[in-house]
């Protein structure tokens, strides 16, 4: 009888844990990244850099009845350009791809939705810069660097569900992704003034994202 106490109750936790799932994911967060701003605007160009979308996988597997763990790439990208490269202007191109791992509590519960918090961090990987532009106006050249940063983030995610192995996400997050000194001690510059060494690769802010997640179960 004792046995079987155990076995059963061992059986409910097993049905109330969050069973593992796949989830891919959209956004926009922070990205000026106004430390290499800085030097664009030496050659008249912005002083933040434009932005673009976010994208993140995933894959997560529960622990508990109310924990998870779960593993996350994400993949930032930032541009720019001077404006005193004449036509053929000087392109800028930082972007990062965060490997995280997080801890996700499940807050709260009402069937089909739910709420969870999470905290993470990872290796900022792949932390790259890129300063493309013409020589004289006729060579082609390119200076790169590339790092490993560091990614922290916590949050909150909403999870709605749509069907019981599909639903849809939505979370908002600060995070701080930094990858220190790119272009480490250079004096290289195509401005006159300045140098592009030292600079902070930085996506550090916020961020908000949609997504959806499917359930692999067990």
């Amino acid at each position: 009888q004792a046995a079987l106490t155990v076995f059963e109750a061992e059986q409910l936790q097993s049905k109330q844990r969050i069973p593992a799932s796949l989830s891919a994911s959209f956004g926009l967060g922070s990205g000026d990244n106004e430390d290499f701003g800085e030097y664009v605007a030496l050659g008249g160009g912005d002083k933040s850099f434009d932005n673009k979308p976010m994208f993140g996988i995933g894959v997560r597997f529960p622990l508990a009845p109310k924990w998870s763990l779960d593993l996350e790439l994400m993949r930032f990208r930032a541009t720019n350009q001077d404006s005193v490269s004449g036509p053929a202007k000087a392109e800028y191109e930082l972007t990062a791809t965060p490997l995280v791992v997080n801890v996700v509590y499940l807050a709260h519960d009402s069937g089909r939705f739910r709420l969870n918090l999470f905290a993470g961090a990872g290796p900022m990987l792949n932390s790259y810069a890129s300063d493309q532009f013409l020589f004289f106006g006729t060579i082609a050249l390119k200076v790169t660097d590339t790092k490993v940063g560091t990614y922290f983030h916590g949050g909150l995610e909403g999870e709605y569900e749509l069907h019981p192995r599909l639903s849809i996400t939505g979370r908002g997050l600060f995070r701080s992704a930094v990858a220190s000194d790119m272009f480490d001690k250079s004096t290289f510059t195509q401005y006159g003034s300045g140098t592009i060494g030292n600079r902070d690769l930085d996506f550090s802010g916020y961020g908000v994202s949609l997504g959806l997640r499917g359930y692999i179960g067990y």
